[in-house]
């Protein structure tokens, strides 16, 4: 019918105008829909240009079109989830809790409301608030992260048998996600300050699972924590040799020099071939950032963090963006930076040693 023919053909619409964004036209798929919302005012046309909103990397534009529909019947519970799910990136906690026990009680977005009440439960400090909410997610893209996370919280409360013992159930369940799993379980120790057994982990996985590269990167970054650089940098130089223009691989080795004041030069070009390839990448655009505060060019340096931060202001972006605010003399501004990405991402261990080596009045070279 005419209705269902409608229907088709605003789907194609918004999915072409989708691919335009990602493929970086920006400027006219969001001039099409904001003309489309003028001239048909309605609660679906407003749905289609926020979730757009929201493709192009404008999540405060997004937010203010969504609220709008927060209580139309049709568009109301995606658009709730949407802005809770936005606030709760900013740390607007409280508005995000609102917004997901409204849902709730709705009955729609169950399972994704108990994880993202669990996160924020635990970025409170409650962890056994968190572990009942994370209990509760049943199903759903959210199901193996809650899982994960509680075995995170059950490890920074010393649980260690019951947190292993959980991953351990997961693994078993459900194999193809177990080169996650076991990434995570690297992570952890290396958290807690046991790089060793980390490798010992990632070892065993990476003979179990020798093609995963997210298992290569965890053993890099695990080498890193523990003091073995020359190892995780050969280990990061294998995977790009089998995947020279995989931007992740290029971004990871060329971070990784960066971050260890090694090769700048050769570093900068990795991550800006990374960046050409994903130029929306905030994890990528911070590693420029960083390069450039390692070269000493501290106004591009700030202005590619700056883009970096409002992308994804997380711990340890903002640890990044505040320690290049506070050597260009931006002491307030850092804090504030700090504070807003701590309020954001309380476990980030870059973070915290930022704010604490930078307050005691030293800074890196």
């Amino acid at each position: 019918g005419g209705a269902t023919a409608a229907a088709t053909r605003r789907a194609l619409v918004d999915a072409l105008w989708r691919a335009r964004v990602l493929a970086g036209d920006v400027a006219g798929p969001l001039a099409e829909a904001r003309g489309q919302l003028h001239r048909r005012p309605g609660a679906g046309s407003r749905y289609d240009y926020g979730v757009l909103l929201l493709a192009a990397r404008r999540p405060a534009a997004a937010r203010a079109q969504l609220r709008v529909l927060l209580d139309d019947p049709r568009f109301g519970p995606d658009a709730r989830r949407i802005v809770a799910v936005l606030d709760f990136q900013a740390g607007r906690d409280a508005a995000a809790s609102a917004e997901f026990d409204a849902l709730l009680a709705s009955g729609h977005h169950v399972d994704d409301a108990y994880y993202y009440l669990g996160l924020i439960a635990d970025r409170d400090g409650a962890p056994l608030r968190a572990l009942r909410f994370l209990a509760r997610v049943r199903g759903g893209d959210n199901a193996l992260p809650a899982m994960l996370q509680a075995a995170a919280i059950l490890r920074a409360q010393g649980a260690d048998a019951a947190a292993d013992a959980m991953l351990q159930s997961v693994v078993i369940e459900d194999g193809l996600q177990a080169p996650e799993i076991i990434a995570l379980r690297a992570r952890l120790d290396v958290r807690a300050g046991r790089p060793a057994a980390a490798l010992a982990v990632l070892d065993q996985g990476i003979g179990e699972y020798p093609d995963d590269m997210g298992l290569r990167y965890a053993r890099a970054s695990a080498r890193v924590a523990a003091g073995q650089v020359d190892a995780a940098l050969a280990e990061l130089r294998a995977v790009l040799a089998r995947r020279p223009q995989d931007p992740e691989a290029l971004n990871a080795y060329g971070y990784t020099l960066a971050d260890q004041s090694r090769q700048l030069d050769l570093a900068r070009a990795l991550i800006e071939r990374a960046l050409r390839q994903a130029p929306h990448d905030a994890a990528i655009r911070d590693s420029l950032a960083w390069v450039l505060f390692r070269q000493g060019r501290l106004a591009a340096a700030r202005a590619n963090s700056a883009a970096a931060y409002a992308e994804s202001p997380g711990g340890d972006i903002g640890a990044h963006y505040g320690e290049i605010l506070w050597r260009l003399g931006r002491h307030a501004q850092a804090r504030r930076i700090f504070a807003q990405a701590a309020a954001i991402d309380p476990e980030s261990r870059l973070l915290m040693r930022t704010r604490a080596r930078l307050d005691a009045g030293e800074s890196t070279k």
